[in-house]
């Protein structure tokens, strides 16, 4: 049931992604120029190594289908692509798919664009599976550190907050099981 939900979450997001393009000369954030550097977003976490939880491989063959029936050449998964730690303070790995870390050759905004990136939170459920709680484009996001329920930073597109698109709209929210979502205004 919820791998549906999330299946179906990530497929509006790629879906939207299809038809979004980065604009020549620029960079994620509004930043002008080809040589300015992206940002990496919680790279405190763990990077989480393969195979990966049922949930989270369903986002990335997911975004490999994508790739293909886009007629993207081939498909890579980098490194940075899913951390893990325990996003919520209860003790359990939660996992964060970012998917800037993937790459569709031939198809090179297919997943990012000046919306950002598609990322999925997932949080541990008491029946040991994974909980979608979020997923929606980001353009950068961080984690507090420490111990307990973590806040997350999200650089959203200018839109979020009423403004331009190249206006960043940050916004912040203390993880929980509970889904949450942010909505253009």
């Amino acid at each position: 049931m919820r791998g549906t939900a999330m299946a179906a979450g990530a497929a509006w997001i790629l879906a939207g992604l299809t038809a979004a393009a980065a604009q020549p000369g620029s960079v994620p954030g509004g930043v002008e120029g080809p040589a300015a550097p992206r940002p990496k977003a919680a790279t405190h976490l763990a990077v989480a190594k393969p195979p990966h939880p049922e949930a989270v491989q369903a986002i990335l063959d997911h975004a490999r289908r994508e790739c293909l029936a886009q007629e993207g050449e081939s498909f890579a998964i980098g490194p940075g692509a899913v951390r893990t730690g325990d996003l919520t303070g209860d003790r359990r790995a939660d996992f964060i798919v970012d998917l800037r870390d993937v790459r569709c050759a031939g198809r090179s905004s297919l997943f990012e664009g000046t919306g950002g990136w598609p990322v999925t939170i997932l949080v541990a459920a008491p029946d040991n599976g994974l909980v979608e709680v979020f997923s929606g484009m980001v353009r950068d996001y961080g984690v507090s550190r420490g111990s307990g329920a973590r806040t997350m930073t999200f650089h959203l597109h200018g839109g979020f907050c009423g403004r331009s698109g190249a206006d960043d709209c940050i916004r912040r929210h203390r993880v929980s099981a509970r889904p949450f979502e942010f909505r253009e205004r």
